[in-house]
């Protein structure tokens, strides 16, 4: 695992960051990756563009460090979507663009 400039020397991100996905577009699945300081609850959720979940991708308890997960265009209309990832009192949104 490669760690980021200012990362403590365990290996353990300093900050939570939601990274951008790849690829981007994407059909038929891309990856999403991310990273947490701390143990701790953490939802990673896709919406629409009205706001609507449309999936949740991640939900549970989840250790300190990098996680990745894919997801699939599978039942996700193609366009505009938002992914969004819930830890502690972080939150952070960014675009997904489905391409169908």
């Amino acid at each position: 695992m490669t760690t980021g400039v200012g990362d403590e020397a365990s290996g353990l991100p300093q900050t939570p960051r939601l990274c951008q996905y790849y690829a981007n577009p994407f059909n038929p699945s891309t990856e999403i990756a991310f990273r947490l300081q701390a143990l701790g609850f953490a939802t990673l959720r896709a919406y629409d563009l009205l706001g609507i979940e449309a999936r949740t991708l991640v939900t549970g308890n989840l250790a300190a460090g990098v996680h990745k997960y894919t997801c699939g265009a599978a039942g996700l209309a193609g366009g505009v979507h938002f992914y969004r990832l819930q830890a502690g009192a972080f939150t952070q949104t960014r675009k997904l663009i489905v391409n169908k």
